[in-house]
């Protein structure tokens, strides 16, 4: 059995552990005397669920792990806590500066989502999301600069900001790239947004808005790189819990249709339910997409999908001459001046191929482009 089947063969296990993590519902689970624990911790810390499966297993009553690594999976979940109350703590001072200066915000993404989980910590996050209004973007930067941050990434539609040892905000000024068509949808999102208090800048998105934006980001990530058990889990919860009216399904389905995504969710239902219910049937393929990359897929998942909607020489154009829609958050003088774009090409060339980060990312990228020929990517 080579690492993918075996990786394919406790899927299955791997999965069960992280529904009794968020049911609460101990499961009949039995495993092989000979089972890979390790294998099994490995595959919870790339999906970011180590310390949901931990609980799984807890509930579930088993007590024949190694002891070096049932000690090293308790620590491991308790430092997987501690960073998630840490960071509270630290989006809370942000909010604070925030309301004291009149930006608005709506905090989105893995915050919102783990208020779902059955509790604190189950649910692994690397980073905070915020959105705000795009003309607030300076204001918010001088406000991150003044608690310590440093800001690695400024433009596009997210400001990336770090600081040691664990922070890490992105600050959005829109929900998509403008190059996804179903970023129209999310233009006038503030004109939607609901405030959380009357006293505060916070807002939140409306119910069938906040829905929306996580099936259309599932989307992103499974037609891109892919998506990992984490989404799936989140999907699960969300369904469970918001307990649509069939006149919100179908106002939801409405606008899947209306951006060619109801048939890509739909897919992404049937795999919910093969996960979670033990309903359907799963293709191998569909099941290596789904476990052999971690939280977001893989790199090597986006670069097959790319080249097998568009053709291997069309992607390998685009991506050393990439359209003005997709530089143009980035580079703000093409607004204005369209006529830039093959100076920007040049400059982007040149940037990437002296900036040893970008040059790594090149030759990873050239290695699995030629992984695929052109008869498997057709």
């Amino acid at each position: 059995m080579n690492k993918l089947e075996y990786l394919l063969d406790i899927s299955d296990y791997f999965v069960a552990f992280v529904r009794v993590a968020v049911t609460g519902v101990p499961e009949n689970i039995s495993l092989p005397k000979d089972f890979n624990w390790e294998a099994l911790y490995s595959l919870a810390e790339r999906h970011k669920l180590t310390a949901a499966v931990w609980r799984g297993i807890q509930l579930t009553g088993f007590k024949v792990l190694p002891a070096s690594l049932s000690e090293k999976w308790f620590v491991r979940t308790q430092q997987i806590l501690s960073k998630s109350i840490r960071f509270d703590h630290e989006i809370s001072r942000i909010q604070t500066l925030f309301d004291q200066y009149g930006i608005d915000y709506i905090i989105i993404k893995g915050v919102t989502l783990q208020k779902y989980w059955p509790e604190k910590g189950l649910r692994e996050f690397s980073d905070h999301d915020i959105l705000i209004r795009e003309e607030q973007r300076e204001s918010a930067r001088d406000i991150m600069l003044s608690l310590g941050y440093t800001n690695s990434h400024f433009g596009s539609v997210h400001d990336v900001y770090q600081k040691e040892p664990i922070y890490n905000v992105e600050i959005h000024v829109g929900l998509f790239e403008s190059d996804f068509a179903y970023s129209d949808y999310f233009t006038h999102i503030w004109d939607r947004a609901v405030p959380v208090l009357d006293n505060s800048h916070q807002f939140q998105l409306t119910r069938i808005d906040f829905y929306l934006y996580f099936l259309f980001h599932f989307a992103k990530h499974a037609q891109c790189s892919g998506s990992g058990v984490r989404f799936y889990t989140d999907l699960f919860l969300l369904r469970k819990q918001l307990s649509f009216t069939p006149e919100e399904e179908e106002n939801v389905n409405r606008v899947l249709v209306q951006y060619g995504q109801f048939d890509q969710i739909q897919k992404i239902y049937a795999n919910l339910d093969y996960l979670f219910s033990h309903n359907g049937e799963m293709s191998s393929q569909t099941k290596e997409l789904i476990f052999s990359g971690s939280t977001y897929g893989s790199h090597t998942h986006r670069i097959y999908n790319s080249m097998r909607a568009n053709g291997k020489w069309k992607y390998v154009f685009a991506r050393l001459f990439p359209p003005r829609k997709v530089l143009i958050n980035r580079f703000k003088i093409l607004r204005p001046m369209p006529f830039l774009l093959p100076f920007v090409w040049i400059y982007r060339l040149i940037h990437h191929l002296f900036s040893d980060f970008h040059r790594r990312r090149i030759q990873t990228e050239i290695r699995d482009v030629r992984r695929f020929s052109d008869k498997e990517v057709k």
